[in-house]
């Protein structure tokens, strides 16, 4: 994949991620979604770009990386980024044409 389609990728999953915080954060009627809003492209390029390297299927792995982010209000932000990256969403997928606009 070319760095230009690379990019687009994570545009679009950067797209999809600020989707499922305003749907978690107006579900649930609280949190942050500005911060986590504002921390988005940072999770999508690192967890989209090919720089994170986690076996889901070896979770324990030595070699898996470890991740930090102390940005405690951006909570919001720590389900759908990881979870559309590793398959565990559980949030329905937008039913408008967010992916192709």
């Amino acid at each position: 994949m070319s760095s230009e389609e690379t990019v687009a990728k994570i545009k679009k999953l950067a797209t999809l991620i600020r989707y499922y915080i305003l749907v978690s954060t107006t579900g649930a009627g609280s949190g942050h979604p500005t911060s986590s809003l504002s921390a988005t492209e940072l999770m999508a390029g690192l967890l989209f770009g090919e720089i994170f390297r986690f076996d889901v299927d070896h979770p324990e792995h030595p070699n898996n990386d470890r991740l930090i982010f102390s940005k405690g209000h951006a909570s919001p932000l720590f389900s759908p980024a990881p979870s559309t990256r590793f398959g565990w969403l559980s949030i329905p997928m937008p039913t408008s044409n967010l992916m192709n606009s």
